[in-house]
C-alpha cells in the first residue's frame, strides 16, 4: 500500500493506494472548532498514522477544543496515474460597470473624489469607455456610451470599504457630495433594520453611510478597521 500526503490550507489529504488496484481511497482530515469527535472516526487500518500526520500538520496534540473529521471516499485510478484535484483558478473582480446618462458629468464627479483616471477611449459617436479606480482599490469602474444597456442610475448597493468612516464622510462632504448620516444594522426581528448612529460596539463591518453619483448610482461606505481572518 502506498500513500500520498497533500496539505490544502487547513485540511490534510491522505491518499491510500492498494498496489495493483484500480481504486484508491482518499482520506480528508479537517480540524476546526468544536468538541472532540475522535471516537466517531471510521475504522481504518492506518487511522493511527492519519492522526500522527495530522498532529505534525497542526503542530500540537488533539484536544477537547478541536473537532476531527475523517471523510472516506473512493476515486477511480487509471493505471499508475496519481489522483489529484484540479488547482483553484484565481478570479479577480476587475471592473464594475456604471450606467450613466452624461459621461463627462460622471467623469468630473469621480475625478473630483480623487479616483484615478485609467482610460478614456472614444471610437466614435456610438462608443466611448472610461475607466477610473478608487484610491487603494483593486477593482475599477467603467462607464461611457454603448457600454451597457442598463438604465442610468440603476447600479445600487456597491460597497466602498474605508478605514475611518467619520473621516471619509467629512472629506466627501467637503468635496460637495451629499452623504447620509452614519447608521448601523440590526437583525432582532429576523429582518434587516437600519438604525441611526455607528455600530454601538464599534465593530468592524458594522457602520455605514451612503452617497450617490449625479445619475443616482448608489454607493455604500462600510467601515472596516480590522478584517476578519482570510479576508
Amino acid at each position: 500500500m502506498g500513500e500520498q500526503f497533500t496539505v490544502r490550507e487547513r485540511r490534510l489529504e491522505i491518499t491510500f493506494r492498494e498496489h495493483g488496484a484500480e481504486a484508491c481511497t482518499r482520506v480528508q482530515v479537517a480540524a476546526g472548532a468544536g468538541a472532540g469527535r475522535r471516537d466517531q472516526l471510521p475504522v481504518h487500518p492506518l487511522v493511527t498514522m492519519v492522526f500522527r500526520q495530522l498532529r505534525a500538520f497542526r503542530g500540537h496534540e488533539p484536544n477537547q477544543t478541536a473537532a476531527w473529521e475523517v471523510v472516506m471516499g473512493t476515486a477511480k485510478q487509471d493505471g499508475a496515474t496519481d489522483v489529484d484535484e484540479e488547482p483553484t483558478m484565481d478570479m479577480n473582480l476587475e471592473v464594475v460597470v456604471m450606467p450613466v446618462a452624461d459621461v463627462d458629468r460622471a467623469l468630473r464627479f469621480y475625478q473630483g473624489l480623487g479616483w484615478r483616471l485609467d482610460a478614456d477611449y472614444e471610437a466614435g459617436p456610438e462608443f466611448r469607455i472610461v475607466q477610473l479606480t478608487p484610491p487603494g482599490s483593486g477593482c475599477s469602474i467603467h462607464f461611457g456610451r454603448g457600454v451597457t444597456p442598463a438604465a442610468a442610475g440603476s447600479a445600487q448597493g456597491m460597497y466602498l470599504v474605508v478605514q475611518d468612516l467619520d473621516q471619509t464622510r467629512a472629506r466627501l462632504i467637503s468635496q460637495g457630495v451629499e452623504v447620509s448620516e452614519i447608521f448601523h444594522r440590526v437583525y432582532d426581528t429576523g429582518a434587516q433594520e437600519q438604525v441611526d448612529g455607528p455600530d454601538p460596539n464599534g465593530l468592524s463591518y458594522g457602520s455605514y453611510a451612503t452617497f450617490s453619483d449625479p445619475d443616482g448610482n448608489g454607493w455604500l461606505l462600510q467601515e472596516v478597521r480590522v478584517r476578519q481572518p482570510g479576508r
